[in-house]
């Protein structure tokens, strides 16, 4: 005896196929974006020591990640300006209507080179200058694209948001490594004390703290 199907059956098959599809998709780019904050974390780490460490810190009594010293190891030039005053990027001006435009780093025939907003805070201007160092570290620029813009705030529809996350990821582990923050919080407990001892915004602290599962 043949098997009896309902009408519209297969109709509706289809349908759940599609949707399981996009459902698998949606997995799988989820989990790639966890892969690359995993790794972005991971190169934050190994560049932090590589450098630096819990000795050199403790020794020169200062625990803010020195980044200039990084820009240089890395080869990366930097300039601190107003970005509307720039000559030469009207791609760079025409984003700035529709986002908040901190910093970016740019790939040419000279090397890298990376702007940073001089009209923003020092925290801002620390956590722009370890967002860009990640999109060096992480090869995000290449050849085909050679551009990377930091936005704050918003992000452009031409931005990889999983990049991004990545490179933020990357931002809070070279700006606060977990080993240094757990000694400065031997020294003291004030939150306020602690974000300004390691250049950082207190948003930005609570935010890495909550992620340590520390109060």
């Amino acid at each position: 005896m043949p098997l009896c199907v309902p009408i519209g059956f297969n109709k509706h098959l289809i349908i759940s196929l599609k949707i399981s599809e996009k459902e698998t998709a949606t997995m799988s780019e989820a989990m790639q974006k966890v892969t690359n904050i995993h790794e972005a974390e991971k190169k934050a780490n190994e560049l932090y020591n590589k450098y630096f460490g819990i000795t050199t810190a403790i020794i020169k009594d200062d625990f803010a990640t020195d980044l200039y010293t990084l820009l240089q190891k890395l080869e990366i030039d930097i300039m601190i300006q107003p970005l509307k005053e720039l000559d030469g990027f009207d791609e760079l001006k025409k984003l700035s209507k529709t986002a908040d435009i901190f910093g970016f780093l740019l790939r040419d025939n000279n090397g890298y080179t990376m702007v940073v907003e001089k009209n923003s805070t020092m925290e801002q201007k620390r956590f722009v200058i370890a967002h860009e160092i990640a999109h060096k570290v992480l090869n995000h620029i290449c050849s085909s694209k050679p551009r990377s813009i930091s936005f704050i705030g918003k992000y452009s529809l031409e931005s990889d948001i999983a990049e991004e996350m990545a490179a933020n990821a990357f931002a809070e582990i070279l700006l606060m490594p977990e080993i240094i923050l757990r000694h400065v919080l031997t020294i003291t407990s004030d939150r306020v004390r602690i974000a300004k001892s390691l250049g950082v915004s207190r948003t930005m602290l609570q935010r890495r703290l909550n992620k340590l599962g520390i109060s």
